[in-house]
This record gives structure tokens, sequence and C-alpha cells, in this order.
């Protein structure tokens, strides 16, 4: 779940991965993209964005509807 993100002009294709590292996770948007500032992986508690990419073993998928 992503509880806090900021606004990017940044383009790409929705859901692609613009960003991927130990500093921030970018995400395309429709119109712009996202960055990830505060997520809750399922089953556990909110963390920022850099603690949450840390504990990743490989880069995320993001899913579009």
């Amino acid at each position: 779940k992503i509880l806090s993100s900021k606004f990017l002009a940044r383009e790409g294709l929705p859901g692609e991965l613009l960003a991927f590292n130990q500093e921030e996770c970018l995400v395309a948007a429709l119109n712009g993209s996202l960055q990830l500032l505060i997520v809750q992986p399922e089953g556990k508690r909110p963390m920022g964005a850099s603690e949450w990419i840390r504990g990743c073993s490989s880069p995320p998928l993001f899913l579009v509807s």
C-alpha cells in the first residue's frame, strides 16, 4: 500500500518502474510519475521508501488498472 507519494513530471508507461535504487522508487503514472515516500507492505508496519527498498530482494512490479 502506498501511504505517501510525491508527484513528479517524469513520463513513462503507467506502472513502469523509472527508478529503483537506494534513494528512491519512482513509478510512472498516466500523467507524470509518483515518487514513493511511505509504503506499507502487506502484513507489515508503515515504513519509509528507502527502508522498504533496502529490504527488497528484487524490483517490485506495479499493476495499473
